[in-house]
This record gives C-alpha cells, sequence and structure tokens, in this order.
C-alpha cells in the first residue's frame, strides 16, 4: 500500500469509530433503562405472595385495554 491509501483508511476508520462509539452508547443506555425497569417491576411484585391474584392496576381514563397487565407483568 502506498502512503496516501494508508491515510484514506485511517481517516476512513476514524469518521467509523466516532458512529461506532455513539452505536455503543446508546445501546448501553437503553440496556441501562431496561435493567432498571426490569428491577422496579420486580419490586413491586415482591410486594405480594401471590402476584397473580393479589396484583390490582389502578387505570386512567382509557379503560378499554386490549390486554392484562397484570398477566404480562407476572409473566416477566
Amino acid at each position: 500500500m502506498s502512503p496516501s491509501d494508508y491515510d484514506r483508511i485511517i481517516i476512513y476508520q476514524k469518521k467509523d469509530y466516532d458512529r461506532i462509539i455513539k452505536n455503543i452508547e446508546r445501546g448501553e443506555a437503553r440496556i441501562s433503562c431496561k435493567d432498571e425497569i426490569m428491577k422496579a417491576i420486580g419490586k413491586k411484585l415482591d410486594r405480594y405472595k401471590n402476584p397473580w391474584l393479589e396484583l390490582k392496576i389502578q387505570y386512567g381514563q382509557n379503560k378499554g385495554k386490549l390486554y392484562n397487565e397484570e398477566c404480562l407483568l407476572c409473566c416477566i
């Protein structure tokens, strides 16, 4: 390789490096957020002996749900 080819490769890698680091940081933030949510759900479910029967979720104005949040939480 000539020196000019080497310089182009280094510059190209530098551009990719910044983009890759940004993607990694974004992915780590998502993982951290998911972990915090799972811990909060775990704490909520630990309050009940049998969350399948005891867990109640207070609904707001939109009561028409197509799924059951209690079931979704207990399945996690």
